[in-house]
C-alpha cells in the first residue's frame, strides 16, 4: 500500500472476505479497538517498509511444527529378503533416494512400519524396497504414484499438523493385500404374517439359494434379521421365506424386484438394510405420529432451490421433501413417521448433497442430527442451520452522535455507556468526527432495548444529567430496529441539537450523464437523518441541480447525492466518494468555517466536475463542464432570429435584438379596415374564432 508519512494506521487481516474471518489480535501488539477487541498498530515510516510476518491472530511468526509419520506396508505376498525391507525417497538426510538405509520394523502378519518426523506441510515421495538393492524396489502403480521421470512411479504425501499413520497397503499395490468383507444385515417384518413354526429364512444367491441353510434371527415387535459377511461391491439377489421351504417363499411386488427377486447393491462399509415388510417393497403400516422439523436459515444465503429435508425416513434423498418458508428465516416440514422408531437426518440448503449442514460433533450421531419418536406428536424447535442451538438474533450497527459545543471536553474524551455494556464508563469511546461532534458506531442486537448516557470523561460522575421527554429513569433510551440506525445528533444533556452559529451552504451537482429517476434529484446528509426523499433539489439548467440550507458553523457533515427518492431506487446509483460510512459504501464530506459556501459543481458520483464544452463561443458551451470532452461543434452565428422581422437572418443562432419590424396598424381592431370600429369588426372576429395563428 501506499501511505501517508508519519501517518498512524490500525488494520487487521480476514480469513476470507467478512468480518466472520476476523482475525483475534493480541492486546500485547494490538490497540484497542473500541468494540471490545484490538487492533494490530503501524506508523508509516519515512522510507518504503515491510512489515514483520505475524501469524495470523499472534504477535509473533508461526511456528511450523515437526510431527511424527509412520509408514507401514503389507509384505503378505512377497518372499521377504534376508536383510529386511528399507524404504527410500526424498526425506533422506543428506542425500535422498539411498537404498538399504532406512530399515522398517517387522510387526508381524506381514506388516512392516517405519517412523519418521517430518515437518507438518512437507511433501515427499517414497517407495519401499525388499531388501538393500533399488533391483528390489517395489513397482508403484499410476493410479496411486506420481511420475518420478524415469518411467516409473513414486508414492507421495502430504504431512499434516498432528503425528498421523499412513494407511496401510501391499507392496507394489495400492490396495489391501487382502480384502475384509462387509456385515450385511438383512431385515424382514413379519407383523402381518403368522410365522411358520420353522421361524423365518432368507435365501439368495450368496448362500446358493437354499430355503433352510439360514435362519434368521427373531428381535421382537415383528422383525427378523441375520448378518451376512459378504465380499465388497456384492451385487446380492435374495429373497426372504416364512419358513423353511420353497413355496413358503415371499412374492415380491413387481415395483422392486429383480427377476422376481430382491436386489441389493453393496458398497465398501458395513450395511443395516431398512426392515421391509414380508412380500412387500416398504415397510409395514406401524402406528405413526407427525412430526414437525424446524431449521432457522437466518444466516444463510438461501439456495435457488430452497431448503429440503433428508433422512434415513426417506433414503437419503436429498431433494425429495422440501421445506415450507414460513418467514423471518424460519422453514418447517411435517412428516408421518413411525412411533417408537429412530431416526437419522439432517438439512440441505439445495436440493443436492454438498450442500448439506456440517453439523457439530456435541449434537451428531454420525455426522447427523438424531430423533427418537414416542406415541405423541413432536414439534421440534427450530435450530440455527449447521448448529446445535437456535440461532442467535441479528446485530446492527447504532451510530450513537452528541454534540459537546456547550462543553469543554475532557482530556479523556468523550465516552457511552449503558447496560449494552454494563456501564462501564471506558468501554466504548467515541470519536471526533469535526468541530464539536463525537461519533461512535456500536454493534447491539435487533428488538432489544437499553438505557444510556453520554459521558465527559470517562468515569461515570462525568456522565451528563438528564432530564426532560428522552429520560427515562434519567437515562436516554434506546430500541434497536431490524437494520442499521443513525440516532439524532442531541446536545450533550439535553434532549434536543444544540444550537450553533449557522452558515447558508449551497450544494450542486451535475446530472448530465444521468437517466434521471422520475422522483427528480434529492440530496441526502447526516443533517437531515440520511432521509433519502426528504429534501429534493432545484433545476438549474445545464443539468445542474442544487440546494441550500442554513447549517452549524465549525462542523463537519457528511452528504451524497439521490437520483431519485429512495437508496438505490430502481437502480439509480446513490453511492458517492470518498469517505467510508460504516454501512458499505461512502459519503461526501463538508468542513465548515464560519463563512458561507456555494459548493463547487461535482458530477454524479466523481470527485470533479463532469466534462463537456467549454467553448464559449459554439452552442454547446457548459459553463460547469470541468474539462473539454470534444463536443464542441456549432459556432455562434448573432443575428435577428425572427421570421416575421424585416432582417430576419436565417444563418443566426444566437438573436441579438437587432430585429426590426413594420409599422402596427395604429387601429388594430378595425378587422375590416373600414377605418371604424363596430359590429362588423365583431362579425369578422366570430367568424375567425378558433383559427390557429402561424
Amino acid at each position: 500500500l501506499v501511505l501517508n508519512q508519519g501517518e498512524v494506521y490500525t488494520y487487521k487481516y480476514l480469513n476470507g472476505n467478512d468480518f466472520l474471518g476476523l482475525e483475534s489480535v493480541p492486546s500485547s501488539c494490538g490497540e484497542d479497538d473500541a468494540n471490545g477487541g484490538f487492533n494490530r498498530v503501524f506508523t508509516a515510516p519515512l522510507e518504503n517498509e515491510t512489515l514483520p510476518l505475524p501469524c495470523f491472530s499472534s504477535c509473533n511468526s508461526c511456528v511450523v511444527p515437526d510431527v511424527t509419520l509412520t509408514f507401514q506396508v503389507d509384505m503378505s505376498n512377497e518372499t521377504v529378503d534376508p536383510n529386511g525391507v528399507f524404504i527410500a525417497g526424498s526425506f533422506q538426510d543428506p542425500a535422498p533416494w539411498v537404498a538399504g538405509v532406512d530399515a522398517l520394523t517387522d510387526q508381524g502378519n506381514g506388516v512392516w512400519t517405519y517412523e519418521l518426523t517430518l515437518p507438518a506441510g512437507s511433501n515427499i515421495e517414497y517407495k519401499y524396497i525388499n531388501g538393500t538393492a533399488f533391483l528390489n524396489e517395489e513397482s508403484v502403480p499410476a493410479n496411486c504414484g506420481v511420475d518420478n521421470g524415469f518411467g516409473a512411479f513414486n508414492r507421495s504425501y502430504t504431512v499434516g499438523f498432528a503425528d498421523e499413520t499412513i494407511p496401510l497397503h501391499c507392496f507394489s499395490s495400492c490396495d489391501l493385500c487382502f480384502i475384509p468383507p462387509i456385515q450385511a444385515t438383512f431385515q424382514v417384518d413379519m407383523s402381518n404374517e403368522v410365522v411358520d413354526v420353522n421361524g423365518v429364512h432368507i435365501a439368495g444367491d450368496f448362500q446358493g439359494w437354499d430355503p433352510s441353510a439360514t435362519p434368521m434371527t427373531d428381535q421382537g415387535n415383528g422383525i427378523w434379521s441375520i448378518t451376512i459377511p459378504l465380499a465388497p461391491n456384492t451385487v446380492a439377489n435374495y429373497k426372504f421365506i416364512n419358513g423353511n421351504a420353497w413355496g413358503l417363499d415371499e412374492i415380491v411386488p413387481g415395483e422392486c424386484e429383480v427377476g422376481g427377486n430382491r436386489q441389493y447393491i453393496f458398497g465398501e462399509s458395513d450395511v443395516v438394510l431398512d426392515a421391509v415388510c414380508f412380500g412387500a417393497c416398504a415397510v409395514c403400516n406401524p402406528p405413526t405420529v407427525m412430526v414437525t422439523f424446524a431449521v432457522d436459515m437466518s444466516n444463510q444465503v438461501i439456495d435457488v432451490n430452497g431448503v429440503h429435508l433428508a433422512g434415513s425416513f426417506q433414503g437419503w434423498d436429498p431433494a425429495a421433501n422440501p421445506m415450507i418458508d414460513q418467514g423471518a428465516g424460519i422453514w418447517t416440514l411435517t412428516l408421518e413417521l413411525p412411533q417408537n422408531s429412530a431416526f437419522e437426518y439432517k438439512f440441505i440448503n439445495g436440493n443436492a448433497f454438498g450442500l448439506d449442514e456440517s453439523i457439530p460433533a456435541e449434537c451428531a450421531v454420525n455426522g447427523n442430527r438424531f430423533l427418537a419418536t414416542a406415541e405423541v406428536d413432536i414439534n421440534l424447535e427450530a435450530v440455527c442451520f449447521a448448529s446445535c442451538t437456535a440461532c442467535p438474533p441479528p446485530s446492527y450497527a447504532v451510530i450513537f452522535s452528541v454534540d459537546m459545543v456547550n462543553e469543554n471536553v475532557d482530556p479523556n474524551g468523550v465516552y457511552v455507556f449503558g447496560d449494552f455494556n454494563g456501564w462501564d464508563p471506558t468501554a466504548n469511546p467515541l470519536t471526533n468526527v469535526g468541530g464539536s461532534i463525537w461519533e461512535t458506531s456500536i454493534f447491539l442486537e435487533e428488538q432489544s432495548s437499553f438505557e444510556y448516557l453520554f459521558i465527559n470523561g470517562n468515569s461515570a460522575p462525568q456522565a451528563e444529567g438528564l432530564t426532560g421527554a428522552c429520560a427515562q429513569n434519567n437515562n436516554r433510551l434506546l430500541t434497536v430496529g431490524s437494520s442499521d440506525q443513525v440516532l439524532p445528533l442531541v446536545c450533550f444533556g439535553t434532549c434536543v441539537a444544540c444550537v450553533a452559529p449557522q452558515v447558508t451552504v449551497t450544494f450542486r451537482v451535475d446530472m448530465s450523464n444521468e437517466t434521471l429517476a422520475p422522483e427528480g434529484v434529492h440530496l441526502t446528509a447526516n443533517f437531515q437523518s440520511w432521509d433519502p426523499g426528504a429534501t429534493p433539489m432545484t433545476y438549474l439548467g445545464y443539468g445542474i441541480y442544487e440546494y441550500s440550507v442554513q447549517l452549524n458553523a465549525n462542523t463537519t457533515y457528511f452528504y451524497k447525492f439521490v437520483n431519485g427518492d429512495e437508496f438505490g431506487y430502481g437502480g439509480f446509483s446513490f453511492r458517492t466518494p470518498p469517505v467510508e460510512n460504516g454501512f458499505g459504501s461512502n459519503n461526501r464530506e463538508l468542513v465548515l468555517g464560519n463563512t458561507s459556501l456555494v459548493l463547487d459543481v461535482v458530477c454524479y458520483q466523481a470527485c470533479e466536475a463532469c466534462s463537456g464544452c467549454t467553448n464559449p463561443f459554439t452552442l454547446e458551451f457548459n459553463p460547469f463542464a470541468g474539462s473539454d470532452d470534444g463536443s464542441c461543434a456549432t459556432p455562434i452565428l448573432n443575428g435577428c432570429t425572427y421570421s416575421q422581422a424585416e432582417n430576419y437572418n436565417p444563418q443566426a443562432n444566437i438573436d441579438n435584438g437587432t430585429c426590426t419590424f413594420a409599422v402596427a396598424n395604429p387601429c388594430p381592431v378595425d378587422l375590416n379596415l373600414d377605418g371604424f370600429v363596430n359590429a362588423a369588426d365583431l362579425v369578422t372576429f366570430l367568424g375567425l374564432y378558433g383559427v390557429a395563428c402561424n
